[in-house]
């Protein structure tokens, strides 16, 4: 069966000729433009925007380590002003005879990175348990202070915004609980650059709970 004309539905606009007519794309343009000008919170950027730090893959001193970073913690998405603290995957030696540590992710404190730990290598004990001895070695390095183990902090959904009783205060008031120097910055830090004066004795993590 032949189907039948359908003529095409054509718009006529009286009086108004090609040279009056004016693209949609040229109107967004002159729009965007005016919106610039006036700095409506819609505008094109026209200013510089600020790029997020990058966290170094390797440890291998706190010399050398960033003292603080605009990224979020990985696992609490909480902004702070200390050094950045990290998922430590392997340590080794390094060429020039210091130890070196393998870098993976952002946190807030070590507690933060204890619960990342527990969720993403949960079902890899081997691996964790070598991770969960790392981390004892590097919350030395950075702290001064020898931790048999290091317990995880609070999950992120116990605070409000996620549907949890806690604000923000109690928050980390549970998380210093779990250590005294969560959250505060200008730790006594250890050192993992070779010394040849001295040879500082590098803790070995047992399986047991102790006072941090």
């Amino acid at each position: 069966m032949e189907t039948p004309y359908q003529p095409p539905n054509i718009l006529r606009l009286f009086g108004i000729t090609l040279k009056e007519w004016t693209p949609i794309e040229d109107v967004a343009d002159k729009r965007l433009l005016r919106q610039a000008a006036d700095g409506h919170p819609g505008a094109a950027a026209t200013e510089a925007v600020q790029p997020y730090d990058k966290v170094p893959r390797v440890f291998t001193g706190i010399e050398d380590w960033p003292l603080s970073t605009n990224l979020r913690c990985w696992q609490c998405d909480s902004t702070f002003d200390d050094r950045p603290k990290f998922v430590p995957t392997y340590v080794r030696e390094a060429e020039n005879g210091g130890i070196e540590f393998g870098v993976r992710g952002n946190m807030c404190t070590f507690n933060c990175a204890e619960l990342w730990i527990h969720i993403h290598y949960a079902g890899k004990e081997d691996q964790r348990w070598r991770i969960q001895d790392n981390l004892c070695l590097v919350y030395f390095l950075f702290t001064g202070h020898r931790a048999a183990r290091i317990l995880p902090a609070p999950h992120k959904t116990e605070l409000r915004q996620y549907g949890g009783e806690l604000d923000e205060e109690t928050f980390w008031k549970k998380m210093r609980t779990l250590d005294s120097l969560a959250g505060l910055r200008d730790h006594t830090p250890g050192s993992i650059v070779p010394d040849r004066d001295r040879t500082p004795a590098i803790p070995e993590c047992d399986r047991v709970k102790t006072a941090l």
